[in-house]
């Protein structure tokens, strides 16, 4: 609204008597336009500034989320390279070990020390890792 027709709409208000003559008190009226438009201007610049801030916000806090994600998914495909690389690693060793013909219990031994795993793990990936049935009734007899 502009102050000429807040003062227009608003005219009674500020209308006063001199004798014959009608005055308006237009220090008054000024005001009271300067007041509106102060807190229209207010009322507008804090709705854009909580916009504002709110976008800023999601912006920041997605780049956080990004950053954060990128950490944890290196740190974890860190963590999976390590692992497939150990698994590999007992993998060779049990391959290595059949193919000289040695015992279980020395293969088993080896993965205990080698490996850091108990006797039970160890069991596990030997059968996990000989090729066949075939291939280990060759080497133990029946296991």
């Amino acid at each position: 609204m502009t102050g000429r027709s807040f003062f227009e709409e608003n005219r009674e208000k500020y209308k006063s008597q001199n004798g014959d003559r009608e005055e308006y008190n237009m220090c008054q009226a000024l005001r009271e336009i300067r007041e509106d438009f102060f807190n229209e201007g207010k009322a507008e610049g804090r709705a854009e500034g909580r916009a504002e801030g709110i976008k800023e916000g999601r912006e920041e806090g997605r780049a956080e989320g990004i950053r954060e994600g990128r950490a944890e998914g290196h740190q974890a495909g860190i963590k999976e390279g390590r692992e497939e690389e150990r698994e590999a690693g007992i993998r060779r060793l049990i391959e290595d070990n059949l193919e000289e013909k040695k015992t279980k219990e020395i293969i088993i031994q080896k993965l205990i020390r080698w490996f850091s795993m108990d006797e039970q793990t160890a069991q596990l990936y030997l059968h996990k890792c000989a090729d066949s049935e075939n291939k280990k009734e060759e080497i133990y007899g029946e296991i």
